[in-house]
């Protein structure tokens, strides 16, 4: 396709009447071109399936990138997008959390970080010590920390909750969030 298009499509490739036979050789080329590309078209499996599903990570490896993002943004951006992204990567430390310790849900409620939380500790997958720190960060976890209340260190702790709550180390299965069994 680069070819035809530095060629074929080049305007100026077309005004000697001595070039003709390689012109036309070119043109030739580049129909056979778009050919073979229709028929690899026509090859593929166009399932709007395939373009969606198994192409977004789980939740686990989506957390540490938002999060990641959410502490640049404090350092760098603007606070309240901080914030949000931090809010985002609660939600996705949750998901992650309730998928690996198998919290179930209530009937039709929907899948977020306050039902996964609210489920978890009625099954009693999150201590109470873990869960006094969790509801301190509570405003900066949900993403209602307003730019000029925002505290860097505060920021930080609920950060730091995350990553205790979703560890990302490999072959990390359990956080401090689960009570140890006697």
């Amino acid at each position: 396709m680069r070819e035809a298009q530095a060629f074929v499509l080049n305007r100026n490739s077309h005004f000697d009447v001595e070039e003709e036979d390689t012109l036309s050789g070119e043109v030739g080329a580049a129909i056979q071109t778009v050919s073979d590309l229709a028929v690899f078209f026509e090859k593929q499996s166009w399932k709007k399936g395939n373009f969606k599903d198994g192409q977004i990570p789980p939740a686990s490896e989506r957390m540490p990138a938002e999060l990641a993002e959410s502490r640049k943004l404090a350092r760098f951006g603007p606070k309240e997008e901080a914030v949000k992204k931090l809010a985002v990567a609660h939600h996705l430390a949750w998901e992650a959390y309730g998928y690996r310790e198998n919290v179930a849900l209530p009937m039709r409620s929907s899948v977020n970080a306050e039902s996964i939380w609210a489920a978890a500790l009625a099954e009693k997958k999150v201590d109470a010590a873990f869960n006094a720190r969790l509801t301190t960060a509570r405003p900066y976890l949900f993403g209602s920390v307003k730019e000029v209340d925002f505290s860097p260190e505060e920021f930080e702790k609920a950060a730091k909750l995350l990553e205790e709550l979703c560890p990302t180390s490999i072959g990390s299965t359990a956080s401090p969030a689960v009570p140890s069994t006697p």
